[in-house]
């Protein structure tokens, strides 16, 4: 924790000591088409996704769009019965079974890439929220399963990285996943 004043400090100094600059903007010179670049979307609960109302709202911010939206859901691997809730929710994708293999259950990641790619929409595969297997402190239960804590062994992370790079079928109909 000592090195994270420091990091404030640097960044301060930096801040306080940059020179001033200035932008001109020539509101008649045409320099070509303006390409959206803010066709994307993020949110807390994938849960709500493959839910009636949460399929509304991904086809009104889709329709909005003249370019495919690039959408992307928090909490993808949490641990957890996949109950949506306010700011959390859970897949449930990795769990280990008695003699601490990997149990991979795409289900509920599946019915989320498939609501976004029903509507035109390009999903991004936001790989946190450590599952409570891999958890070098499962014990610590930190909303609805998801963990701050280091993994304790990268295999099987790499396993789930390698299977939605590999995979992206069983993710999306169209494979249009990026990672």
């Amino acid at each position: 924790m000592k090195l994270f004043p420091t990091i404030i400090y640097m960044l301060f100094s930096y801040i306080s000591s940059a020179q001033p600059a200035s932008l001109k903007v020539d509101l008649h010179k045409v320099s070509g088409d303006m390409t959206p670049i803010w066709a994307w979307f993020g949110y807390d609960e994938p849960n709500y996704t493959y839910m009636k109302d949460g399929k509304k709202l991904l086809s009104e911010l889709a329709a909005l769009s003249p370019v495919p939206v690039y959408v992307r859901a928090h909490n993808l691997l949490t641990s957890g019965n996949g109950i949506a809730a306010l700011k959390w929710g859970s897949t449930n994708a990795y769990t280990e079974d008695e003699q601490g293999k990997p149990v991979y259950n795409w289900t509920i990641v599946d019915s989320i890439f498939d609501t976004y790619i029903d509507r035109g929409m390009k999903p991004l595969a936001q790989i946190g929220f450590m599952p409570e297997a891999l958890s070098s402190k499962p014990s610590l239960i930190v909303i609805i399963g998801s963990r701050v804590y280091l993994t304790k062994r990268f295999l099987p992370v790499g396993l789930i990285l390698q299977m939605i790079i590999t995979n992206g079928g069983s993710l999306s109909s169209n494979g249009s996943i990026i990672v």
